[in-house]
Order: structure tokens, then C-alpha cells, then sequence
């Protein structure tokens, strides 16, 4: 029995148990989560649990069916298809906005989120190599200052790519060399002050997650992902 603990209120940690698990792949696409056997699990009453799947459901983590039953969403060709070209629209032009007022100190924390990756995929930390990566372009997305941009991108991200990347990459954790070198290639242009330069190379590093993904990837008869083994 997992048991959860203050800091924090229980729906808020039972959340991001949940979420972690869903994103490193401990809850596959379409596993079924039974409410009785979270309660066994994490020592507490169904009322959180159930107020926890009601928030993975709203980030679309979580779908449920015409018989209230909760699996863990499914990722599809279509979901990738059509997310990845905005998302890689929405981060160029967050990038670009950023790079048009970025100081040299920002461009230094940029360095070191990269430089961390670096190590992590080199110590073999493939989870803290998400999590860094993930850091790495909410830096500028943040840093962008643009409330509708975000709101815009936050949920493509929660929805559809975080779990996708989160999954692929736990699998495949050789596609960090070609992501960090990416990263460097965006950093050059923020270096270089270059705002447009930093558009197209923002837009194309996400474009090319779209590349990757297709390449170690299989889908169902349904559409949905897989790995190819």
C-alpha cells in the first residue's frame, strides 16, 4: 500500500502519483483504473481518488466511457498529426517573442537546463532527462510573457505530447543525443540575437519530435500508438 502524506492535499498528491505514473509509463494507454483497487493502494477514502480522475480526465489523461468506466487515454495517429504542427507554430512564435527581449543571464539559465540534460542522459537518468527537456522549453514559453500563447500551449502539451514524449523516450532514450543537439542550435540563435532564426529553429525541433516519433512508432488498426520493439 502506497500511502500519501502532507505536504499538500490528498487529491492534489493522489494527481501527481497518478500523473507521473501515466506519463513514465507505469500506467500503459487503456489500462482500466479501478477505483477500489487505488483505494486498497493508496489507503484512502474513493471520494479523492475519484476527484484525481476527475483532473486527469479534464487534461485529457484519463478518458471516460459511455459506461463511466476511467482508462488511461490512448495516444493516435491523428493526435499527432494534428497537435505537433500548431504546438511547433506556438513554440516558434514563443520563442521568437523571448528571444526579442532575452538578456544574457537568461540565455545563461537556458545554457544550464541544457547543460543538466546533458549529464542526465550521460548518468543515464532518462526521468530526469523529461522532466529537464520539458524545463527546457517551458523556459522560453514562459519567458515569452504572453497569457493567451500559453493558455494556448499548456494543454497540447498535458494532453497529447507530454505523454507521448514521456512514454517514447522512456523507451527510446537514444533520441535525447539529437534533441540536445537541437537545443544547442536554439540557444545559438538566442546567443546570436537573431528572433527569427530562433522562431525557425524552435518550430523545427518540435516538427522534428513529429519525425522521430513516426519513425519508432506502430499503430493499431484503431490508429493507436505503440513502440516498435
Amino acid at each position: 500500500m502506497v500511502k500519501v502524506y502532507q505536504p499538500g492535499s490528498i487529491v492534489d498528491q493522489l494527481y501527481s502519483l497518478l500523473c507521473q505514473e501515466i506519463m513514465d509509463g507505469t500506467l500503459e494507454p487503456g489500462y482500466f483504473l479501478k477505483e477500489q483497487e487505488l483505494k486498497d493502494r493508496f489507503g484512502t477514502s474513493r471520494a479523492p481518488i475519484r476527484e484525481a480522475i476527475r483532473l486527469l480526465a479534464a487534461d485529457r489523461l484519463v478518458v471516460v466511457s459511455a459506461y463511466k468506466k476511467k482508462y488511461v487515454r490512448k495516444i493516435t495517429r491523428e493526435d499527432l498529426l494534428e497537435v505537433i504542427p500548431v504546438l511547433a507554430c506556438l513554440e516558434g512564435c514563443a520563442a521568437k517573442l523571448t528571444a526579442e527581449k532575452a538578456t544574457p543571464q537568461w540565455i545563461d539559465e537556458l545554457v544550464k537546463i541544457n547543460d543538466e540534460l546533458k549529464k542526465s542522459y550521460q548518468a543515464g537518468d532518462i526521468e530526469n532527462c523529461i522532466d529537464l527537456n520539458f524545463k527546457f522549453h517551458g523556459h522560453y514559453i514562459k519567458s515569452a510573457a504572453n497569457e493567451a500563447l500559453k493558455q494556448a500551449i499548456r494543454p497540447i502539451i498535458q494532453r497529447t505530447v507530454r505523454l507521448w514524449v514521456s512514454c517514447l523516450y522512456t523507451k527510446k532514450s537514444n533520441l535525447f543525443e539529437k534533441t540536445i543537439i537541437e537545443h544547442d542550435k536554439i540557444i545559438e540563435t538566442f546567443v546570436n540575437g537573431d528572433a527569427k532564426k530562433t522562431e525557425e529553429s524552435a518550430r523545427e525541433h518540435v516538427e522534428n519530435l513529429l519525425l522521430r516519433a513516426m519513425k519508432y512508432s506502430i499503430f493499431d488498426k484503431q490508429g493507436n500508438f505503440n513502440l516498435v520493439k
